[in-house]
């Protein structure tokens, strides 16, 4: 886990940095690409590092955990900032009081945010200056108004939040629903077996059906049974559960997950998540080998 912690934060320095380095060069920001006060840059790369990150875990069979939710969300914000702090150190302005990021002129902490009175410090050039805009001046020489001079904060705030934003969701999409086979580490493979409509004495039949061969001895040839008779929804219905197997190979873990389904208007299938999970004896497994 440590290592893979370690890897985390590396991915996500080296991203802030080649982000900070383009703004240097080319200067562009994604970070300032707004559509009225939604940070669109901030969710394209909240999504797209998160993404990269999960898909590299579940490439090498490595369990999506909610640790690496956490240290996702500590990295972004430590890398967002550290990005901002490395634009900050190697800005400069020259004479023509234009940027530039070669050390031509002088840094900008020599200036002063004429709205503030402020020396323009790492915070004031986070959550005051509004980018690309004239507001600062040399000490003792003359300075420019800030035409919003809560835009910059706002701005700044918006960022971090959509960022963490998208760490949270992209957990959650990414995290796979199969389960997870701590013995072999690896995800287990997932099976279909069976579906029926909700709602009616049949359905409450085929429940209580499923429950009793979790008990019985017999209980192979009762989910044999309901799996016989439940290959495809009966009539039609705005509720239905999947019974999927989730089994392990290599080990022969065996488990029946049911999982509830509703249909909208519009016939898309929404998915509420795991309504029941069976652990089941050595003597089901031969049932998937079919």
């Amino acid at each position: 886990m440590l290592m893979i912690i370690i890897f985390q934060g590396l991915l996500y320095a080296v991203i802030a940095a080649c982000m900070g380095m383009i703004k240097m060069r080319f200067g562009f920001d994604i970070f300032g690409f707004y559509i009225s006060f939604i940070p669109i840059g901030s969710l394209i790369i909240g999504t797209f590092i998160s993404k990269i990150f999960y898909d590299m875990l579940k490439a090498r069979e490595i369990q999506i955990r909610w640790i690496y939710c956490i240290t996702s969300i500590f990295f972004v914000l430590i890398s967002y900032y550290g990005m901002k702090y490395f634009v900050y150190y190697n800005t400069y302005i020259d004479s023509l009081m234009e940027i530039n990021y070669v050390g031509i002129g002088n840094h900008i902490s020599e200036f002063y945010n004429s709205d503030t009175g402020n020396s323009v410090t790492f915070h004031e050039y986070c959550f005051q200056l509004n980018r690309g805009s004239e507001m600062i001046g040399m000490i003792g020489g003359n300075g420019y108004s800030l035409n919003m001079p809560n835009m910059g904060a706002l701005l700044e705030v918006l960022n971090p939040i959509s960022l963490v934003v998208m760490v949270i969701i992209m957990f959650f999409t990414a995290k796979p629903s199969i389960m997870y086979c701590k013995k072999c580490n690896k995800y287990m493979n997932e099976k279909q077996v069976f579906i029926f409509n909700t709602g009616d004495n049949f359905a409450n039949t085929m429940l209580e059906k499923i429950e009793q061969c979790t008990k019985d001895e017999e209980g192979v040839e009762i989910l044999r049974e309901v799996i016989r008779v439940n290959q495809e929804l009966r009539g039609t219905s705005d509720e239905f559960v999947v019974g999927n197997y989730n089994y392990c190979d290599n080990c022969n873990q065996l488990y029946l997950v049911l999982i509830r389904y509703t249909i909208n208007k519009q016939g898309v299938h929404k998915k509420h998540g795991i309504m029941k999970k069976y652990v089941l004896d050595e003597k089901f497994f031969r049932l998937i080998i079919r």
